[in-house]
């Protein structure tokens, strides 16, 4: 089969995209011809895959530019392909679209998450939930064109692949989208065996994702800081929060850390290479996430892959991931609910334990990249072979 994939980003970039089309791209080489496009300069290789590089242009009529540089790009390519695997709606989910219409190619559309509502939140124009924000009528211009292209991706698509059931019912009550046209299938995530690592001395609580207000860091912070109040004192002195990723609430939880007094205990890490964050996930001992809004979340997985025990917020997304008390902990996100959470995690040895345990199998078996290929290669031939 000769597979077309598009996304937005691709190795040495770094994201959710670039991370899943090289690990994919690797495991389909050879045993189907592949072509990538992406924008970008100077893209990873991976063996016996061609690779089409979209230049970036920041300058005035910039998106114009990007956007027709995409579509040309696609389209030249789509003709000697059988399917279109596109990684997003909007970014590169449009041009793709179009070219679908015009080429008589099937388009696979992957959906993780609201573009547009992720947008408007990275650049504080909403606080809305995601939910609330589909449901409203009033929107900026910008924002109800985004969405109207969106929705022009997703009804041209053919299948559209989702990675959780809390997405495809995003997608159906929010976009028409008839189930019918919709699968779930997980994300797959896989981690290296571990090298041996050497433990901290410090009780470290670890965090990652873009410093945005979904992500809600702030809401962790306050809760770390009530935790450091009400553990024994010895405890206290060892722990330390580490935050990584970056973003534009950079400046507001510096602010934050400050005014709490928090430096010597909250650490802003940055940005880390993927192999880097994995050799520090494997030292800390808590993995927390409390985020207003997750599709399904990588981050937590890896850190059941990598037998660290997981507190996260109980949103739709978490619980498709992990089950209460069996393979991680969910809470409220009260200060005080999330920090009893995290205390329970740190000073219940036995109950650990256990959801270590249970929660690295479960992982393992769930979120692997064989039923992930097995799956989708399915989907791919049957949607080819139809066209």
């Amino acid at each position: 089969m000769k597979i077309l994939i598009v996304t937005p980003i691709f190795p040495p970039q770094i994201g959710g995209p670039a991370t899943y089309t090289f690990d994919l791209a690797k495991r389909l080489a050879g045993k189907h011809e592949l072509t990538i496009v992406t924008f970008g300069v100077k893209p990873k290789k991976v063996e016996a895959v061609k690779i089409m590089a979209v230049p970036l242009h920041n300058e005035f009529f910039g998106t114009i530019r990007r956007q027709t540089a995409l579509a040309s790009a696609i389209g030249k390519e789509a003709r000697r392909n059988d399917v279109i695997y596109t990684q997003g709606a909007v970014v590169v989910g449009f041009a793709s679209a179009l070219i679908a219409k015009l080429t008589g190619k099937p388009l696979i559309l992957k959906f993780v998450g609201d573009e547009v509502w992720e947008e408007a939140h990275r650049k504080g124009m909403t606080n809305l939930k995601l939910e609330e924000f589909l449901g409203a009528s009033r929107k900026p211009l910008f924002f109800l064109v985004a969405q109207w292209l969106q929705k022009q991706s997703l009804k041209t698509a053919k299948k559209i692949v989702v990675p959780s059931v809390y997405l495809k019912n995003i997608v159906t009550k929010f976009y028409g989208i008839e189930e019918s046209k919709i699968e779930v299938i997980n994300n797959a995530v896989e981690i290296q065996r571990p090298k041996r690592i050497t433990q901290s001395k410090r009780t470290i609580i670890l965090s990652s994702g873009r410093l945005v207000p979904h992500k809600r860091f702030g809401l962790l912070i306050s809760a770390f800081n009530d935790l450091l109040k009400r553990v024994p004192k010895d405890l206290a002195k060892t722990l330390e929060l580490q935050i990584i990723g970056d973003g534009n609430a950079t400046k507001e939880l510096l602010e934050m850390i400050n005014t709490l007094n928090l430096s010597k205990k909250v650490k802003l890490v940055g940005r880390l290479e993927r192999e880097t964050y994995l050799q520090r996930l494997r030292m800390v001992k808590i993995f927390v996430l409390v985020s207003s809004y997750e599709g399904l979340s990588h981050a937590i997985i890896e850190a059941m892959l990598s037998e660290v025990p997981v507190v996260a917020s109980d949103i739709p997304g978490n619980r498709e991931v992990i089950e209460h008390e069996k393979t991680g902990l969910l809470t409220k996100t009260a200060t005080e609910d999330l920090s009893d959470a995290i205390k329970r995690m740190l000073t219940d040895e036995e109950l650990t334990k256990q959801i270590k345990l249970n929660a690295k199998r479960n992982a393992q078996q769930r979120f692997g990249w064989r039923t992930n290929i097995e799956r989708l290669v399915h989907l791919l031939r049957e949607e080819s072979s139809s066209a």
